[in-house]
This record gives C-alpha cells, structure tokens and sequence, in this order.
C-alpha cells in the first residue's frame, strides 16, 4: 500500500512537472 502510494505521487508530480513545463513553454512562446 505504502508502495503504490508513493508511486502514485511520483507520477502525479510528474505530471503536474511536465504540465506546467509545457504551459510555460507555449507561454514563452507566445509573448517573445
């Protein structure tokens, strides 16, 4: 149970990571 869980929040801020890198990314990408 412990296991799963921290995988689940590895993965979620992964996700959460990769989510922002890429709306910071088309933000940049936008305004320059």
């Amino acid at each position: 149970m412990l296991m799963d869980l921290k995988q689940f929040s590895l993965s979620v801020l992964l996700f959460t990571t990769m989510e922002l890198w890429i709306s910071g990314d088309e933000t940049l990408t936008l305004y320059s």
